[in-house]
Parts: C-alpha cells; structure tokens; sequence
C-alpha cells in the first residue's frame, strides 16, 4: 500500500445550501475534439502503455489519511 495524489481538473459549481459533492475515482483518456491542428498530433490525450495493471484499491477514513480539498466563497 502506497500514498497517492489523484489529481482532478478544475472546474466552477455552485452548490446550493443543502446540496451535498460525491466523488468518483475512475481512469478516462481526454479527449480534445475531431480535428487536429497539427499532422503529427494526438486528437487526445492519451497514456503509454503501462505495466500499472489490474484493480486498484482507494482507501479513504479510519486510519487511513484521505481528504478533499475544495475551496469555499461565501
């Protein structure tokens, strides 16, 4: 078991009073859209290959060390 950093893309939403956050974990490739400006270009964002295979376990509470961090503005 190792400590990891799960890096989220921002983004702006306004939750009202009483709404409540849920957060998934899951892996996905970006994509840009359907053209390329360039020839040699990716149209996403795409992974090498990886030999970080199989399922992965997130444990989160308890004795394990696990937070979110969003900003508040009232």
């Amino acid at each position: 078991m190792v400590p990891v950093e799960i890096e989220l893309l921002p983004s702006g939403t306004l939750f009202k009073k009483g709404e409540s956050l849920a957060v998934v974990v899951k892996g996905n490739e970006i994509i840009k859209g359907n053209s390329t400006p360039l020839p040699n270009m990716k149209t996403r964002y795409e992974h090498e290959d990886t030999v970080n295979r199989g399922n992965h376990l997130v444990y989160t509470g308890g004795g394990y060390d696990s937070h979110l961090i969003i900003p508040v503005i009232e």
